[in-house]
């Protein structure tokens, strides 16, 4: 007896190929958008430690022109940075100071995701 129309397992493997195929595609525009940089000049307004379970974020608070914006300080592999801790103790001495930062990523409020200090180069407040 001939079978018609395809089996389950059949079907699996194809749906597993495409979703394969998209997150390949996706990632890779992702990863675009996470090397891309940003520079933002701000005074430091608090440097906090939010814990999660088991997940430590050290975040940044910064005024910039007016505006609060949270920025976190992770090692990011993509930019060779993986000096976070050293950027963020000089930071948290310097609460109140004004920086140049060098950011990766963007703000994605619901899953708690902020945007990534890569670089800090202190300023004169005021530039």
């Amino acid at each position: 007896m001939k079978q018609k129309g395809f089996t389950l397992i059949e079907l699996i493997i194809v749906i597993a190929i495409i979703a394969i195929l998209a997150l390949v595609v996706i990632g890779g525009a992702g990863c675009s958008q996470v090397m891309a940089n940003d520079f933002v000049t701000g005074k430091v307004t608090s440097v906090d430690t939010k814990r999660t379970g088991e997940i430590e974020k050290y975040l940044v608070a910064v005024d910039v022109n007016g505006t609060r914006e949270v920025f976190e300080v992770t090692d990011n592999i993509f930019k060779g940075n993986l000096k976070s801790s050293d950027i963020y103790f000089e930071l948290k001495e310097n609460v109140g100071s004004c920086y140049n930062f060098d950011v990766t990523g963007w703000r994605i409020g619901f899953l708690s995701s902020y945007r990534i200090i890569n670089k800090a180069t202190k300023v004169e407040c005021g530039q």
